[in-house]
């Protein structure tokens, strides 16, 4: 964590094989524009590899993009 500037999320137990979450913060032009930057991989070998080209790599940005529509909002 470097507070106002970054943090990061790090699954060490959990449903993926790895997740890395870094949320990033800048300023621009009097307001904070926040920067996610998500790497993840899924158990279960070559099963979990499809899994990740067919349906977590198309709903993990979606959902990313969902909660920060709901940071805008809230």
């Amino acid at each position: 964590m470097d507070p106002a500037r970054m943090f990061i999320d790090e699954q060490l137990r959990g449903p993926f094989k790895s997740f890395h979450h870094v949320h990033e913060f800048f300023d621009v032009d009097g307001k904070t524009m926040m920067i996610d930057r998500v790497s993840f991989a899924a158990p279960f070998g070559p099963l979990g590899w499809v899994a990740e080209r067919l349906v977590l790599g198309w709903y993990m940005p979606q959902l990313i993009r969902q909660r920060n529509k709901f940071l805008l909002e809230n």
